[in-house]
C-alpha cells in the first residue's frame, strides 16, 4: 500500500499481508441496465430488441396490432376484418433450448480495444447471454479453450447456472498460446451430442486462424447452429478512413487496409458456409449479441 501525505509531496509504502482470497468479478453493469429496462419495458432504448417470451413459436398465444417488421402470412384476415385493422397471431417462443458459448482465451482474444482487455468484452457479452436466455427458460453452458479446455458447463436452466457461468468466468484470462478449435469441438462432440445453438467467441487476427476457425464451425453443421461472435477494432476502421499526414500514419493506412480486408475475406467466406456471424465493436458487442440470439429463436434456426 502507497500512503502520500496531504500535500502529495511525501509518501511510503506498507506491506499488508493477505489474510484471504479475495474474488474479482468482471463489471455487471450490462446486466443491471438489461433489467432496468426489462421492468420499465424500455429495452428498445438500450437498443435490445423486443425481448418477451411471445414469438413465431408453433402454439398459437394470442392476438395484437400488427406492426410494421411482422411478416404478412401471420396476419390473422378475420380478425382484421371484425376489427377493422391488420391484427396479427402471436405465437409462443420454443423454451428449454441448448445454447452453448465456446469462450477463446488463446492468443486470438489476447491484447486490449480501447483500453480494455478484449476478453472482458466477450465475458461482459457472455455473462449478459446467459442472463437473456434463462430469462427464456433456455439451458445455458460454457467451454473455455485455448490450446486446452479450461473450464466446461453442461448446458442446464435456470438462474443457478447464470451465477455458474459467472463464478467460471471471472478468473478466465487470454493467454498467449494458439487456439485449438478441433480439440475444443471434439471435447465438446464427446460430452454433449445434442442440438446446440454453438456461439464461439474469437477474432480473426490472421489468416491461419481465421480458416481453421472457419473450417471447424462450418463441420459443425447440421447437427449444431454455430454463430461466430468477433470483435472489430474501431481504431482499424479509423486508420482507413483518416488522410494520412505522416509517413507513420501511411503505414498505419496500410496496415488496417490489409487487415481489414483479410477480416472481411473470412467473415464472407464463414456467412457462405451457413456460419451466423455477429462482428461489432466492442461497446455494442452484448446489444448486439443479444439481439441476434432473439432474432435466432423468433425465426426458429434452432
Amino acid at each position: 500500500m502507497r500512503l502520500y501525505g496531504p500535500l502529495g509531496l511525501v509518501g511510503r509504502v506498507l506491506s499488508i499481508p493477505a489474510v484471504q482470497v479475495v474474488k474479482v468479478y468482471p463489471g455487471l453493469r450490462e446486466l443491471t441496465r438489461f433489467n432496468l429496462a426489462a421492468q420499465r419495458r424500455q429495452l428498445q432504448q438500450i437498443g435490445v430488441r423486443r425481448a418477451h417470451r411471445h414469438g413465431i413459436g408453433s402454439e398459437f398465444e394470442s392476438l395484437r396490432d400488427y406492426v410494421p417488421d411482422d411478416e404478412i402470412r401471420h396476419i390473422d384476415w378475420k380478425a382484421t376484418a371484425r376489427k377493422g385493422h391488420l391484427v396479427t397471431r402471436q405465437y409462443e417462443l420454443e423454451r428449454s433450448q441448448n445454447i452453448l458459448m465456446m469462450l477463446d482465451v488463446g492468443r486470438t482474444m489476447w491484447g486490449e480495444l480501447e483500453g480494455r482487455a478484449k476478453i472482458d468484452y466477450a465475458i461482459q457479452a457472455a455473462l449478459l447471454l446467459a442472463h437473456v436466455a434463462s430469462f427464456f427458460d433456455d439451458r445455458v453452458g460454457l467451454l473455455a479453450f485455448s490450446n486446452r479446455i479450461y473450464t466446461f458447463l453442461p448446458p442446464r436452466r435456470g438462474r443457478q447456472q447464470s451465477y455458474a457461468v459467472l463464478e467460471a468466468l471471472h478468473n478466465l484470462y487470454a493467454d498467449l498460446e494458439e487456439p485449438d478449435y478441433r480439440t475444443a469441438f471434439h471435447f465438446l462432440e464427446e460430452r454433449w451430442p445434442r442440438r446446440s445453438l454453438l456461439i464461439c467467441f474469437t477474432d480473426l487476427w490472421d489468416p491461419v486462424s481465421a480458416r481453421s476457425l472457419i473450417a471447424t464451425l462450418a463441420a459443425q453443421q447440421p447437427r449444431h447452429l454455430p454463430v461466430a461472435v468477433t470483435l472489430l477494432n474501431t481504431s482499424w476502421v479509423r486508420a482507413r478512413e483518416q488522410p494520412p499526414e505522416t509517413a507513420e500514419a501511411i503505414f498505419q493506412k496500410v496496415a488496417a487496409l490489409e487487415t481489414l480486408q483479410q477480416r472481411d475475406q473470412a467473415l464472407r467466406l464463414l456467412a457462405q458456409k451457413g456460419v451466423l456471424v455477429v462482428d461489432s465493436s466492442a461497446e455494442k458487442l452484448s446489444v448486439e449479441l443479444v439481439n441476434r440470439y432473439l432474432e435466432i429463436k423468433e425465426r426458429m434456426l434452432l
